[in-house]
């Protein structure tokens, strides 16, 4: 190859490399104050937050959702459902998010308004990111009893359909668990997650469910509130089924290039 041909490509490269790290600042989706609940069915179930990241240019819809729906789509507010349905996200200055469910109802108080395992179910919210994140630490604000979560990510070609998917989402085509994470109140409120850097515009994180949670810790007592999550905007690599390599790959390999013509050259006089 030319020596000349290579140089340009290492350059190349180290621009995008450059480029790379300008885009992937660590930004934060705080839920206690930066959110803006949408007026489209607003305060009642299935209403949604608006939520930015710092400076970060990406933007994140949130919903509750919960296992208080039968197999035969029937009934939307039973205990220990077999299913999704939609619930009610509640923010909390200074704590986050919380889920009333429809068994619970509207109208239920503390403990029960937060995202917990109460009676059978499982609470969750629902992250739509406007682009694909790698999301790295998850933050709760308040808890109760116990603070056991699971983080889960989608997979699919399109979005998820929620309602009427399985309460086991480990037996839902597109749903990948991520892992789950115990005892948050001892580990300063946060979660480190995600150790492999996948990478997804749809995130789900719930009170933890030992049926999809990969554990077998003690379930049902589970009660936080999510206060944040934090990541960086996804720019290499980013299919479903891919992790995240560093970007200074391609510039390395191009450098290495690079060294090998030097020294072909040298060799050569």
């Amino acid at each position: 190859m030319n020596f000349t041909v290579v140089r340009k490509l290492a350059s190349a490269a180290l621009v995008v490399l450059g480029a790379g790290l300008a885009t992937s600042a660590q930004a934060t989706w705080n839920f206690s104050s930066g959110c803006t609940q949408n007026a489209a069915n607003s305060g009642n179930y299935g209403n949604s937050y608006a939520c930015g990241g710092d400076a970060s240019g990406v933007n994140a819809t949130a919903t509750a959702w919960s296992t208080t729906r039968n197999a035969a789509g029937t009934v939307n507010n039973m205990s220990g459902g077999t299913n999704w349905t939609t619930a009610n996200l509640a923010m909390y200055s200074g704590s986050g998010f919380g889920v009333r469910n429809q068994y619970e109802t509207l109208g239920t108080g503390s403990p029960n308004h937060s995202m917990d395992s109460y009676n059978n179910t499982t609470d969750a919210v629902l992250l739509s990111f406007d682009s694909s994140v790698i999301l790295s630490d998850v933050g709760i604000g308040w808890y109760n009893s116990d603070s056991d979560i699971t983080v889960m990510r989608w997979t699919g070609a399109s979005a998820p359909t929620l309602t009427g998917a399985a309460a086991d989402l480990d037996t839902v085509s597109g749903w990948e668990l991520v892992g789950s994470y115990s005892d948050l109140h001892a580990n300063g409120y946060t979660a480190a997650i995600n150790p492999d850097d996948k990478a997804s515009s749809w995130w789900l994180i719930s009170a933890y469910n030992n049926t999809y949670g990969g554990q077998s810790w003690s379930t049902n007592n589970d009660y936080v509130k999510l206060l944040s999550v934090s990541g960086v905007k996804c720019t290499y690599n980013c299919g479903p089924d891919q992790g995240v390599p560093e970007p200074a790959s391609l510039a390395l390999v191009a450098l290495a290039l690079v060294a090998g013509q030097a020294t072909r050259r040298r060799k050569q006089r």
